[in-house]
Order: C-alpha cells, then structure tokens, then sequence
C-alpha cells in the first residue's frame, strides 16, 4: 500500500477513539487514536502518554499498521 492509499485508508475508516497498532522496524506503538489529519497522527497510549509523528517520516521504515475496532482486526502489511 502507498502512503497515499494509507492516509486515504486512516481517513475513511478510522475514528477519534479507535485502537491502532503501528510496527515500525523494531519499534512498536500501540494506543487509540487522538487525532488524524493530513499524515499527522496522534495517539493516546498507556506506557508513553501522547505519541505523535507524521507518516511520511516514518513510512520507509513502516511494516505493519494495525485497526481495531468492534473485535474486527484489519492488518495493512508493508513488507
């Protein structure tokens, strides 16, 4: 998936509120979402607080992006 198609994807799909998990090289962030916009993101997790980064920054080194809502998980893999 483009980053592009991702951000598309985030935009239509995902709400204020939803679980999402992002596996980045061998990071791993995981937490609801506060705020989306243009690439922006933002999340609310339990271990660090507020986490935000933008998706182009991290888009090379991105190897899954993870939505979780109403016990249904759809799985976005880079790799």
């Amino acid at each position: 998936m483009k980053l592009d198609e991702l951000i598309k994807y985030i935009e239509e799909n995902i709400d204020e509120g939803d679980f999402i998990e992002i596996h980045i090289g061998r990071a791993f962030v995981e937490g609801y979402l506060v705020i989306f916009e243009k690439g922006y993101i933002k999340l609310k997790t339990e271990k660090f607080g507020d986490v935000e980064f933008n998706l182009e920054e991290i888009y090379e080194d991105l190897l899954e992006f993870v939505h979780i809502k109403d016990g249904e998980r759809k799985v976005i893999e880079f790799y």
